[in-house]
């Protein structure tokens, strides 16, 4: 694993939580909209529509450049309605969530 790929892994596990399920409490949908929305695992649910290759690309310019994912992947081509359409993490726990779409 180089040392970017290390940096893009920190960052998206960054504000997951408490490890500690007695010490969550109530759950704060606000706090966990933010860190997915900063999370770069997110680029996993466009990797089957768009590409592994471009997937990746877009998920090191995100952490390069400062960008939420979604901002990079529009700076990289990709519509802002593929981005919502496909990246829904609450989605992401269920098999075939990303569907191929004609559009990139």
């Amino acid at each position: 694993m180089t040392t970017v790929d290390v940096s893009v892994v920190s960052r998206a596990g960054h504000g997951a939580g408490p490890t500690n399920p007695s010490r969550w409490g109530q759950p704060d949908c606000e706090n966990a909209r933010t860190a997915s929305d900063n999370s770069l695992m997110m680029v996993t649910a466009l990797s089957p529509v768009i590409g592994y290759d471009k997937a990746s690309r877009i998920a090191h310019r995100a952490l390069d450049e400062n960008l939420t994912l979604k901002d990079a992947a529009i700076k990289s081509g990709v519509s802002e309605k593929l981005y919502d359409d496909v990246v829904v993490p609450e989605q992401l726990a269920h098999p075939g969530a990303a569907q191929p779409h004609a559009e990139t």
